[in-house]
């Protein structure tokens, strides 16, 4: 839900106008009557409480609701912008009509959005998720993160599959079954690794909306953490390294859901640690001697 900064608040003098994030402000929230000031925004100076105050860019600086809101349509029109200048347009910011934009219209709808979505998550998790939309095209997020978790895990089985202990798994599978070699990967790409990997998905974003509850840390919802993880799953992809490609890909996964989640629900470095980190590692290691 938006929430709009009272249009009567009171301008503060430029050296008022900090980042602070532990001091107490002798004012009210200037949204929240009656409820004290956790910082004043770094650009239009209103007073904000600890639940109206955002992170802006790099969490480098405090802003209230309406001023990040800007900084996000800004950075979408610079997008669609940059987008229009390498397709050959002539074309500038003033040409573009901010009240079509919607935060999230830069998350993929289409197969041609995937290269450019895979680039922006994996090298630039900070500004992605800072213009996600929380709330809406969770579907488009949940294809992309089973397309390309099951990519990864096939990537994996891909060069595995010349390991004895993987072929003896097939052997044992085709005379329990009575099915072929081709059947068996069929089922496995097709609907095995989907399916693990849509649970994955919801496991890790159970966990993780669970922690934000028991740490009692801000939180905008069980589907904005949802889409972070399915995004986070392009990271997979690097299970296709021999030998490696786990523990770069279990790695890449972290930093990036980090970088969502601290972003999107506006934690301090000790509550990612907490929200992410916990989970992963039961996850991962209950994983790890389930499979082992």
């Amino acid at each position: 839900m938006n929430i709009e900064p009272r249009a009567e608040a009171e301008s503060v003098a430029p050296e008022a106008v900090v980042a602070g994030v532990d001091e107490r402000w002798p004012h009210d929230c200037d949204v929240h009557a009656g409820v004290p000031a956790w910082a004043a925004c770094a650009r239009c100076g209103r007073f904000v409480c600890r639940q109206c105050r955002q992170l802006g860019p790099d969490n480098a600086e405090s802003l209230c609701v309406a001023c990040l809101q800007t900084h996000m349509r800004d950075a979408i029109v610079a997008e669609h912008v940059a987008q229009a200048v390498a397709a050959g347009h002539d074309i500038t910011a003033d040409d573009v009509n901010v009240q079509t934009i919607e935060v999230g219209e830069l998350e993929p709808r289409r197969l041609s959005d995937y290269p450019s979505t895979i680039r922006k998550v994996l090298f630039g998790p900070g500004r992605f998720f800072t213009q996600m939309n929380p709330d809406g095209q969770l579907l488009h997020a949940i294809v992309f993160g089973i397309l390309f978790g099951s990519l990864g895990l096939f990537l994996n089985l891909a060069w595995s599959s010349n390991t004895p202990e993987f072929e003896a798994s097939i052997v044992e599978m085709m005379e329990t079954y009575s099915v072929s070699r081709n059947a068996i990967f069929v089922v496995l790409v097709f609907i095995v690794l989907p399916m693990l990997t849509a649970f994955e998905i919801l496991l890790y974003a159970t966990a993780m909306t669970a922690m934000l509850a028991l740490t009692r840390a801000p939180s905008r919802g069980f589907v904005a953490t949802t889409k972070i993880v399915a995004y986070a799953m392009v990271a997979r992809l690097a299970l296709g390294l021999p030998w490696i490609g786990s523990f770069v890909g279990l790695v890449w996964f972290m930093v990036i859901v980090s970088s969502g989640m601290r972003r999107m629900h506006r934690l301090d470095f000790n509550q990612t640690l907490l929200v992410v980190g916990v989970p992963i590692v039961i996850l991962s290691m209950f994983g790890f001697f389930a499979f082992n």
